[in-house]
């Protein structure tokens, strides 16, 4: 704990130990749903890094061709939408 005095090191163990045991609470929680505006920023930094690595290597054309295809194909169809995504317990 970086000190040689006992108290001082009983004292900062168990600030360690009150925050790890925190941070498995926090771990074994059920996840909770987040609200819009999260959902929203972090969908934001996914966009920030996906357009940052695509600007250095955008990958390879009948790459990106074939994906505005399945785009086009898709488009206007959110019945298809629902397949890829789970269905919620309460639905």
């Amino acid at each position: 704990m970086r000190t040689r005095e006992t108290a001082e090191a009983k004292e900062r163990f168990a600030t360690e130990y009150a925050a790890i045991q925190r941070r498995w609470a926090a771990l074994r929680a059920k996840p909770e749903p987040l609200p819009l505006k999260q959902i929203v920023s972090l969908a934001g930094r996914v966009y920030q890094r996906l357009t940052a690595t695509l600007e250095d290597e955008p990958g390879e054309s009948p790459i990106w061709e074939n994906l505005g295809r399945l785009n086009k194909r898709e488009a206007g169809n959110e019945s298809r939408l629902e397949s890829w995504q789970p269905r919620s317990a309460e639905a």
